[in-house]
């Protein structure tokens, strides 16, 4: 176990597995729970209380003033990426689509570190880059994809894309001045408070809702936030141990090939006759769709996947 944590790859595969886990939650909640994006990031942030119970069990430590500052400053920039995430999802429903374009957070995270740090891109970086956006181009070809209104899903996924590769790119630099823990508690500080100001912005619209909600979900919220915190901390822990963060986001890549994996199991599981619930249908539909256009999007992936692999060469 203790190889594993030490390990920047094997902790870094962890992630993208338990997030595409929680996409498939997502996917329901967006469907037949949540009525807008905001009250599934609100939930999403306020639930990011979950790491701070560590914190007498690990060994913690308060990093300098500024570097706290900058660790809440990259909690905030992620749950901005997740209310456009959520703004993508209700726009679409199709999560694998989602996160073949949430792939390009491994181009635009060395791009931005050119830009605001300085780092140098090399010749094979700008071919892999090309090569990475041409598997973005080829899925928005596909008439089943480009039927939900491609464009308008793009403009939203490059918000959601540049507020996660800041934080990643944030985070990075944290990382490198303080220990682990220290870095990830505040940046789920940053998380929560982004989460409170959420809810306060619609606190009037919010409130009884989120009441009914927890009341009538608590459980499923807690399970997903569980698995949630568990990719989280593993991505954080894969940045802090890793020679670039840039290795990270390759690896993260994987993630829409773990969605079609799992949606067929769940789709091939509801389907069986013995599988009997009051939801079968609406969630057999459900994931029936996110293994649509299959061949476009395993393509997509992999022509992403070897964009990804040269940036990082």
């Amino acid at each position: 176990m203790a190889h594993i944590w030490n390990s920047w790859l094997l902790v870094a595969f962890i992630a993208p597995f338990f997030w595409a886990l929680v996409n498939i939650f997502d996917v329901y909640f967006v469907s037949e729970i949540y009525e807008d994006e905001y009250e599934g990031t609100v939930i999403m942030g306020l639930f990011q209380v979950i790491p701070w119970l560590m914190v007498p069990f690990v060994r913690f430590e308060i990093p300098a003033l500024g570097i706290i500052g900058w660790s809440i400053l990259g909690g905030l920039s992620a749950l901005a990426a997740m209310f456009f995430y959520f703004k993508a999802l209700f726009h679409a429903r199709d999560i694998a689509t989602i996160q073949v374009f949430w792939n390009l957070v491994a181009l635009a995270v060395p791009i931005l570190a050119f830009i605001l740090i300085g780092e140098r891109l090399t010749k094979m970086q700008y071919l892999g880059i090309l090569v990475a956006f041409s598997g973005v181009v080829f899925i928005t070809l596909d008439k089943s994809i480009r039927g939900k209104n491609i464009k308008r899903l793009a403009a939203i996924m490059s918000a959601a894309i540049l507020f996660f590769s800041l934080s990643m790119i944030i985070q990075e630099h944290v990382y490198s001045q303080t220990n682990f823990f220290g870095g990830l508690i505040f940046f789920s500080v940053g998380y929560f408070v982004g989460g409170v100001l959420l809810f306060g912005f619609r606190r009037t619209n919010m409130t009884r809702r989120l009441v009914h909600l927890n009341k009538k979900y608590f459980f499923w919220f807690i399970g997903a936030e569980l698995v949630t915190q568990i990719g989280v901390v593993a991505s954080q822990r894969a940045i802090f141990l890793s020679p670039s963060v840039s290795f990270v986001a390759l690896i993260e890549s994987l993630q829409p090939a773990f969605i079609l994996i799992l949606s067929a199991l769940l789709f091939a599981l509801l389907g069986l006759s013995f599988v009997k619930f009051g939801k079968r249908d609406v969630l057999r539909k459900l994931y029936a769709e996110q293994i649509a256009a299959k061949k476009s999007k395993i393509f997509a992936i992999v022509i992403m996947a070897i964009g990804i692999f040269l940036i990082n060469k």
